[in-house]
């Protein structure tokens, strides 16, 4: 009733709520405040984030602190209803997960489809949204007598872990920036004043935010060394990661165009070896060898392809692109494939553009630009040394060195990020903490192979662009 209500910015509902006959602050009685709250909640949020117009906006505003109309009303408003509950009632160590315990009393899609209809936002309604809350009617206990950073701690420490990750999320983007301070935001405590309740100014710089930065830190950074831990738990098999590793590797350069099991007579003949120093984890070690074998496959096209264009003899075409009777040889040759750039080719006709168009266009990584080929043109051969390949842990000095150049420290302790990309996900630790972390997830990892490559002079044409003299 109160979601079908409130999204169009109908107040009937609100207001029966509160002018319950009995007694108007009966929605934040003892045993209905976490209903109290929640309604609170969507109300604000509401207010916040739908498309309503801005009268039926300032008729939410209004109602907030209109006078009830219950026959015991006492000319009390939903306001100061808010505020003598919070008075009166004591928060418990359950708090976060009751009231998220009643926004899962509808199925979560339901707020979607119901609040969607009039509000872009609709899907930010979720527990997040009232976690940040509730942190704030924590906070605002430091007016109304129920502040209790021991309770706090016990409510972090008691939540499920169906809410743990939430709430990390929250403390991590709203609440905490990456070296563990209290993240300055202006929204900061606007749930707490369009309810007319008393907060802070300039928080994050009282002592009380300096205390509860310090719960949120420690709470934060113990979740996720936990969690660290338990991915962390296993052990690397070195020598499957290394059988792995070469076979995924040989599988993905045999599913190459141009590739041959074996080749007897070639332009070149070379050894090479890819050194990489890579962090995995015991629990993705697949995973992650089949990404490394795949990056190790794009390092040997682009080995291949710079030999090509070693290789290769090139025309060379005195235009800013190719004419119609400069790409004429070209067309002439009867290519079956070809790697022209768009830029190369403005200088020619309608008709001419349709007929290289007709000629299928290489995109396989393995043939430098500028190519017209026929079949067999170019044979290659990737034969990897697995005697000599090798895969081992570092050593100490290794790992002391990664983190004197790696890391950087944070309020005496060392950033440690294993998602390189997003802050909010690194914790602090200390230098053993993070060296046996290194120790047991990087290694280093070094492919010998030998590259054979044929060319047929006599199946290609190539051309190089050079500006007028």
């Amino acid at each position: 009733m109160a979601l079908n209500s409130i999204k169009e910015g109908d107040l009937w509902f609100y207001a029966a709520l509160r002018d319950n006959e009995y007694y108007s602050s009966a929605i934040f009685s003892f045993e209905n405040c976490d209903i109290g709250l929640f309604l609170s909640i969507l109300l604000f949020f509401i207010y916040k984030n739908s498309d309503l117009t801005n009268d039926k906006k300032e008729n939410l505003l209004l109602f907030v602190n209109e006078k009830s109309k219950g026959f015991n009303s006492f000319d009390t408003t939903w306001s100061k209803s808010f505020g003598y509950m919070l008075n009166r009632t004591k928060i418990d160590s359950n708090f976060i997960s009751r009231l998220l315990d009643v926004y899962k009393l509808i199925d979560v899609g339901t707020y979607d489809y119901l609040l969607s209809h009039d509000i872009n936002s609709a899907k930010e309604f979720n527990e997040e949204f009232i976690i940040n809350i509730s942190l704030e009617i924590f906070l605002s206990g430091y007016y109304y007598n129920f502040y209790n950073l021991d309770i706090f701690n016990e409510t972090l420490n008691r939540l499920s872990e169906e809410y743990e990750d939430s709430v990390l999320n929250v403390i991590s983007q709203k609440w905490l920036d990456s070296s563990g301070k209290l993240i300055k935001l202006d929204s900061r405590f606007d749930f707490l004043k369009f309810y007319n309740l008393t907060c802070f100014s300039d928080f994050e710089h009282t002592e009380l935010g300096k205390e509860f930065e310090q719960v949120l830190f420690q709470f934060l950074n113990n979740k996720r060394k936990i969690e660290l831990k338990k991915k962390t738990s296993g052990k690397n098999d070195i020598t499957k990661i290394k059988e792995h590793l070469i076979s995924s590797l040989r599988k993905q350069i045999h599913r190459l165009p141009h590739f041959k099991e074996k080749l007897e007579e070639s332009y070149c003949s070379k050894d090479y070896h890819f050194p990489i120093n890579l962090e995995i984890e015991p629990a993705e070690s697949e995973s992650n060898i089949d990404f490394l074998s795949s990056h190790l496959k794009e390092e040997i096209k682009r080995l291949i392809k710079n030999k090509v264009n070693e290789l290769i003899k090139r025309k060379e075409i005195q235009e800013e692109s190719l004419t119609d009777l400069s790409i004429k040889p070209f067309l002439d040759f009867g290519a079956t494939n070809q790697t022209c750039e768009y830029s190369d080719v403005e200088g020619i006709s309608e008709k001419v553009r349709n007929a290289l168009m007709k000629i299928e266009n290489d995109n396989n990584g393995l043939i430098p630009t500028g190519v017209f080929y026929k079949e067999g043109f170019l044979e290659f051969c990737v034969d990897i040394n697995q005697e000599k390949s090798f895969v081992r842990f570092l050593d100490d000095n290794e790992v002391n060195r990664i983190i004197d150049e790696s890391y950087k420290i944070v309020n005496g302790a060392y950033f440690y990020n294993e998602y390189s990309n997003d802050d909010t996900k690194g914790i602090l630790l200390n230098r053993q903490e993070l060296f046996d972390i290194i120790k047991k997830k990087r290694i280093f990892i070094v492919v010998y192979f030998k590259l054979k490559l044929k060319i047929d002079e006599t199946k290609y044409l190539a051309y190089s662009l050079s500006k007028r003299k």
